[in-house]
């Protein structure tokens, strides 16, 4: 079975593939956003569109940055802070006087065959580091530190990242719901 990732970040496709070792045909079809503070409706409602465009199995992924003093601020918007800041360095400047710097950073990776949609759900807490770190990584990698660890995901090994990520948990989830329902 072949199955499209529907994603216009090369970094994302190329994570990816990486964690589900599985070769994925990758679209940049344009999907609308929903501008929602609720994680799952965003991921939903990209994945009903991408399957509606495609009609072929697809993945499809959306992210979410809960910074806890803002109670869960960005949220599914992050990409719109870290556009604005060029980056993670927006982020930085915001928190700069903020002694709690706790975050969650979760992810919806979106199946959808044609029957019944499904979300697969990744979460990492963490803390937002003071300053960017690290070279690996995209988004805000290079600031977020995950729990029980000193480093930021940027900073780290890609196979330590990817075994503990929100991205690599949920991707895991998916992994298992694949080989377990098709011949993958």
């Amino acid at each position: 079975m072949k199955i499209i990732l529907v994603t216009g970040n090369k970094f994302k496709a190329q994570e990816t593939q990486r964690i589900l070792k599985i070769k994925l045909d990758v679209s940049s079809v344009d999907l609308d956003e929903i501008q929602e503070i609720d994680l799952e409706k965003v991921a939903l409602h990209k994945l009903n569109q991408a399957y509606k465009l495609l009609k072929k199995p697809v993945i499809i992924d959306d992210v979410s940055f809960s910074v806890e003093v803002w109670n869960g601020f960005p949220g599914p918007l992050i990409k719109w802070v870290l556009k604005a800041g060029n980056g993670p360095s927006l982020l930085l400047k915001m928190l700069e006087k903020e002694t709690n710097r706790r975050a969650v950073a979760s992810l919806a990776i979106g199946f959808h065959d044609g029957g019944k949609p499904r979300l697969f759900i990744g979460e990492s807490k963490g803390v937002i580091a003071r300053e960017i770190r690290g070279d690996n990584g995209f988004g805000w990698d290079r600031v977020f530190i995950p729990d029980g660890y000193n480093q930021t995901f940027a900073e780290m090994d890609p196979s330590v990242k990817d075994s503990m990520s929100h991205r690599g948990k949920a991707l895991s989830k998916l992994n298992d719901f694949l080989k377990n329902n098709y011949d993958i």
